[in-house]
């Protein structure tokens, strides 16, 4: 095994089927020095060659969550072979004493082995399942709570597989295809409206432990969640906001959140990448009552009484697109595992 010293940066990357179907899914997010890409060092099949050892294991529950601190090469011709050698390493690292700057890695590492269940659903249950999730992002559905039970796998499999990341990167894509085509006057005024929450930063660690929205919400568990800071940011959408930011659009981040989570906001969406919004805008004391298409709506009115022109708008809710004062084009990114209204 040959050592790099340098931290690496991965942000919601999936690296490709290895051998019998089974998945490497890596989730942690940016340290100080960005240097290296895990899906660069991956291949098709079993030719794949990645690892990392780990200086503390967090937790172990059906995933890993570790802190890494150094990264490694592990021959993965062999899957047996290579999970033995991981867990190994994760168990016998965990009682060492190697020290580190914990600050250089801010977020938590998850680590799954899955294979997919959907070859263990019948058709018609895929097929069922697929259909609700399409009537979902075409806003098709009444308001609902949690995913239906008999499509708990399926989502599963779906948020953790190559379908969610494929389909935000098409929305990403065709994004910024369209900011690329305007012309923007060139007096500050023409903005673009980013959602925060599965837009730009994913609370999927916290969804894997609730049955990815097969839980009914919990407020209080989240708000634990969103004070650990540690969302990653969801790379496509990053790459968005970095082009938006580039052409000159004025960004705007229009969030359900609270006030009282702006700091560890900001904490949060600075540590996952993001810098250089115009205005951050979350809900006041006055707004608890408020539907979410009533609070954005009204927040949108007095962007444009300000002045500004909303070119475009990006969400993961229907919520967060619709209503009145509605941007010039709108882009809705996947989610199936809540409903806002």
């Amino acid at each position: 095994m040959h050592r790099r010293t340098k931290h690496i940066e991965v942000r919601f990357h999936y690296l490709r089927d290895l051998v019998n179907e089974e998945k490497i899914r890596l989730m942690f997010c940016s340290t100080k020095d960005q240097v290296a890409d895990v899906n660069q060092t991956s291949q098709a099949g079993a030719d794949g060659v990645l690892g990392a050892t780990f200086n503390q294991v967090l937790g172990i529950k059906g995933k890993i969550r570790t802190i890494i601190s150094r990264f490694y090469r592990f021959d993965l011709r062999n899957m047996d072979v290579f999970k033995s050698t991981m867990f190994l390493c994760l168990f016998s690292i965990a009682f060492s004493h190697e020290s580190m700057d914990i600050d250089l890695l801010p977020r938590p590492l998850v680590i799954e082995f899955s294979e997919s269940r959907l070859k263990n659903m019948s058709d018609d249950i895929v097929m069922h399942c697929t259909s609700w999730r399409v009537a979902v992002e075409a806003n098709n559905l009444g308001p609902w709570k949690t995913i239906p039970n008999e499509c708990a796998d399926y989502v599963k499999d779906y948020m953790l597989g190559r379908s969610y990341n494929n389909d935000l990167e098409m929305v990403s894509k065709q994004s910024e295809i369209y900011a690329k085509s305007l012309e923007l006057r060139g007096d500050g005024m023409d903005a673009w409206i980013f959602d925060i929450d599965e837009t730009l930063i994913s609370n999927l660690p916290y969804y894997s432990d609730h049955g990815y929205g097969l839980e009914a919400f919990n407020n209080a568990q989240f708000d634990k969640w969103i004070l650990e800071g540690v969302a990653p940011a969801i790379k496509p959408s990053l790459k968005l906001y970095e082009e938006v930011l580039r052409l000159g659009f004025k960004i705007m981040l229009l969030t359900g959140r609270y006030e009282d989570k702006r700091n560890v906001t900001i904490t949060n969406l600075t540590h996952a990448g993001y810098h250089k919004w115009d205005k951050l805008i979350l809900r006041g004391e006055n707004d608890t009552e408020k539907s979410a298409i009533a609070f954005k709506s009204e927040k949108r009115k007095e962007l444009t009484e300000e002045g500004y022109r909303i070119l475009g708008n990006s969400g993961d809710q229907w919520s967060d697109l619709a209503g009145t004062s509605t941007a010039t084009k709108s882009f809705k990114l996947s989610n199936p595992m809540y409903h806002i209204p």
